[in-house]
């Protein structure tokens, strides 16, 4: 049914955002719901809208789910742990009200999914769109990725028992498991580099961090934080 849709990709949209940062969940999310919003014939809109959200709530669940939860891990001392105790129930709470409020919201749209899935129902066209082949790329891909969160997953312990730097692991295994992929890819490296990084996403989120560091470097920042306490306490 259309509500058991709503929630299987608001459970992976937020998911994915939590292993692999909002950017990634979002394009393959919207790509995904478009193909099989096309089979049903219904307005992909709402399903966009609501894979967006739940993977805007996904990424404060752990430290991977947006640079910002970076930024705050190493200012603050976090860890991956931390994050998953703390963020990680609060967000999965804020997903289950988003959807049933998603639910109720989009009836309209959910009432005519329901009666196109009925009529059309699943055949080998649809099966072909969400199905992917288990080649041996994807599954060394998939080591890879795995390989990755479980070091960053358990950054905090190796720190500690290999006596690094805190969030050493946390900062420069995604890098490790890119050099790896490079390597292992070497044909096309130069192609990945040139064409399939989002530099414009990079260069947006450095400027951010810039800006930010700037405005508390000339004590902008303070000074806003004083008004906005004397303006509360009023």
């Amino acid at each position: 049914t259309a509500a058991k849709f709503i929630i299987i990709i608001s459970a992976i949209s937020a998911l994915l955002s939590t292993m692999t940062s909002e950017v990634v969940s979002i394009i393959f999310m919207v790509a995904a719901v478009f193909e099989i919003c096309d089979y049903f014939e219904v307005e992909p809109v709402p399903y966009v809208i609501i894979s967006v959200l739940a993977t805007n709530i996904g990424s404060a669940a752990t430290v991977l789910g947006n640079p910002i939860g970076i930024l705050i891990a190493s200012k603050a001392g976090l860890t991956f742990e931390d994050f998953i105790v703390k963020a990680f129930p609060l967000s999965m709470i804020c997903l289950a009200v988003t959807i049933a409020i998603a639910i109720f919201w989009y009836k309209k749209s959910i009432i005519k999914m329901n009666e196109n899935i009925k009529k059309l129902g699943a055949n080998e066209i649809l099966i072909r769109l969400i199905s992917v082949p288990p080649g041996k790329e994807l599954k060394i891909s998939l080591i890879i990725f795995g390989i990755t969160l479980v070091f960053i997953s358990l950054h905090h312990r190796l720190e500690i028992l290999w006596n690094l730097e805190p969030n050493t692991i946390l900062l420069t295994m995604p890098l490790i498991s890119s050099g790896c992929v490079m390597i292992w890819k070497w044909q096309r490296a130069r192609e990945y580099i040139e064409k399939d990084v989002e530099w414009w996403t990079l260069l947006f989120f450095m400027f951010l961090f810039a800006q930010a560091g700037t405005l508390k470097y000339t004590g902008a920042t303070d000074v806003l934080a004083k008004k906005n306490s004397q303006y509360c306490r009023q």
